[in-house]
């Protein structure tokens, strides 16, 4: 889905930034210092890049409370996502019985379970519970293809009083899906401040308030911030 030109993240096509800028975004919810190159940064549009990593700084820079811990064992508020923001994503391999592989080792041979991973999962193991999501197909076809869930992944962090929250999402189909954000709390509301495939919308100096269903870009990521409404989540 994506390459290197020059040592760097793949710039060519507006279809090619909005799948750097979602690995990019990665970067910054990550946990850790962010560590960007030059050569990471596309020298067709430089005004547009450096504003845009500007802001990635500064969203790190205001929820860092709810992205760094001091501590990988720091207990946080940490719920996953998919399309349907009350479902988790299909995680690969969950619910199969793992089977057996022999091993030759020297001087016996010795059996390790294996959980089938990635293409190995029928699609019926990837279906979320309660039928599919948005954009779903059930039951597959054309040999157990991904459905657009496999594809897709959130996750929502939020503080000890559930009054500041961030929420991020990947869509990587490569067609658009409708995604449902949590609910945000009495007196909040949900900005967008990074949509990869809409970059346009990231650049504007206004707040841009996100209701609770989104449709998302092919190849594109999100990254939303939850805050009071008299408080603006750019400053």
């Amino acid at each position: 889905a994506f390459g290197r030109s020059g040592g760097g993240l793949l710039q060519g096509t507006p279809a090619d930034d909005g799948i750097r800028w979602s690995l990019l975004s990665a970067v910054f919810l990550s946990q850790g210092v962010p560590f960007v190159r030059l050569l990471d940064l596309s020298d067709r549009d430089w005004v547009q890049e450096v504003a845009l990593l500007t802001k990635m700084c500064q969203f790190r820079e205001q929820f860092f409370h709810l992205i760094q811990k001091s501590s990988f064992r720091d207990p946080r508020d940490l719920r996953w996502h998919s399309i349907d923001h009350t479902v988790e994503p299909p995680w690969p391999g969950a619910g199969l019985e793992p089977t057996v592989m022999e091993v030759e080792m020297s001087p016996e041979s010795v059996e390790i379970p294996v959980v089938p991973l990635g293409g190995g999962v029928p699609a019926q193991a990837r279906a979320p519970p309660g039928g599919g999501p948005l954009g779903s197909e059930a039951g597959g076809g054309g040999g157990g293809a991904p459905s657009d869930a496999s594809n897709f992944i959130g996750m929502s962090v939020w503080s000890a009083s559930g009054m500041e929250a961030i929420y991020a999402a990947f869509n990587g189909n490569g067609s658009s899906v409708e995604a449902t954000i949590p609910q945000a709390q009495v007196g909040c509301k949900w900005f967008l401040l990074l949509d990869s495939g809409r970059m346009e919308a990231c650049l504007s100096n206004e707040r841009v308030e996100v209701s609770q269903q989104y449709l998302m870009q092919p190849k594109s990521s999100i990254v939303l911030g939850m805050q009071l409404e008299n408080i603006d989540p750019q400053q």
